[in-house]
């Protein structure tokens, strides 16, 4: 079913709302990630004495690129969402939770039948993007809804929780 047609002014200001909100569930991801690997479980891969896990200096020089995974992530999972037609915060956090626990035993599942990489390690990969799809999704899912302000001031108050979270959990260690 075609979408109602809309003024090139409405279209602007949802594809900006669009950008503005994959922008917002990619800091989120990025929030949790830190939170969780910086943070909470920080020496589960740095006191890793492990041929399959970097040495600090390596996995932080690495960082970027694992933020630019994130951004493909939050794309894909926004694609999806539009194509699955379900609107909402909730529909968008059902969305995320079932892309998310998909994709992150894909990936889980998949590096353990070829890599050494810890179990431990794979069992935080996993649980980060299970949590990171549901958050992005009920960002994402908010954008095109009334609620986007709420959502939107929750997820930046959020995000900054998390990451203040994440430094005093370093420096506590």
């Amino acid at each position: 079913m075609p979408e109602p047609s809309r003024t090139p002014v409405a279209s602007w200001c949802m594809a900006r709302r669009t950008v503005a909100a994959i922008a917002l569930a990619w800091l989120v991801t990025i929030a949790i990630d830190f939170v969780i690997f910086g943070g909470l479980f920080a020496g589960v891969l740095e006191g890793a004495d492990h041929p399959a896990v970097l040495a600090p200096e390596q996995l932080f020089a690495r960082i970027p690129a694992g933020y630019a995974s994130f951004l493909l992530e939050v794309v894909l999972l926004s694609w999806l969402l539009r194509a699955s037609r379900r609107p909402g915060t909730i529909g968008g956090l059902v969305t995320g939770a079932l892309a998310g626990l998909v994709f992150a035993s894909a990936v889980a599942l998949g590096l353990w039948s070829f890599t050494s990489v810890p179990v431990t390690a794979l069992a935080l990969w996993w649980l980060t993007l299970l949590l990171q799809f549901t958050a992005a999704g009920a960002v994402l899912g908010a954008a095109p809804t009334p609620r986007w302000s709420r959502v939107r001031t929750g997820a930046i108050g959020g995000a900054v929780v998390l990451v203040a979270a994440g430094v005093v959990l370093q420096n506590l260690r």
